[in-house]
């Protein structure tokens, strides 16, 4: 994931250039189809205009021109956690919407533009109505098609298991859990709270199989 919104939305998430870094080390070593590039979610404020995001989304993309081949996005979903944290910002100012369809989609459309200069395709993860726009594929998070190309001597038919509507996902194990990233975002729905999730990385054993 990189989005490039800083502080205060990503309070601890490591810096830009720190990410890209990383980014461009693991397309060198595996291949730029391995890595897929989460510009997610798109959030949008009184202090982050559809233009701020179209200007971060080009600044990345031209970044990693020839180190990744997808970009897969969407826009925040206001769970109620979500919205909790984010009302954190109001003091600063921050006053957070959920976009009609139609400014959805226009944003979209100008992500493709862009993600077509630097051969970036874009993929919308549970955003049934972008598919519409030419150029949007849907996004599957566990994609079955890619895995059968990357490790075709591994690979084993998957079936489809959607985990709500407009999820284009197949069957996978999910390693992670909730409440145990320290990066505090704002916008994070798998974080109750980021003293919980400091707590929790506290408690992490790295000799430990299992989180």
């Amino acid at each position: 994931t990189l989005t490039g919104f800083g502080k205060p939305l990503e309070p601890h998430a490591p810096s830009v250039q720190d990410i890209l870094d990383i980014f461009k080390a693991l397309a060198e070593r595996y291949s730029p189809k391995h890595v897929l590039w989460r510009f997610d979610p798109i959030i949008l404020s009184n202090k982050i205009p559809a233009e701020e995001i179209t200007a971060k989304f080009e600044s990345l993309a031209r970044q990693l021109r020839g180190y990744t081949e997808r970009c897969y996005t969407s826009f925040v979903d206001f769970y109620h956690k979500t919205e909790r944290n984010l009302h954190s910002l109001a003091d600063q100012g921050f006053r957070f919407y959920d976009p009609a369809t139609e400014e959805k989609i226009a944003l979209i459309r100008q992500l493709v533009e862009i993600g077509n200069t630097y051969a970036i395709r874009v993929y919308a993860c549970c955003e049934s109505d972008l598919l519409t726009v030419p150029g949007v594929t849907q996004a599957h998070c566990v994609d079955a098609a890619l895995i059968a190309e990357l490790f075709p001597d591994k690979f084993r038919e998957l079936k489809k298991t959607p985990t709500r509507e407009g999820c284009g996902c197949f069957a996978s194990r999910d390693i992670g859990a909730y409440d145990t990233c320290i990066y505090g975002c704002c916008y994070c729905y798998a974080n109750a709270s980021h003293q919980k999730a400091l707590t929790n990385y506290k408690r992490h054993d790295t000799a430990n199989p299992a989180l």
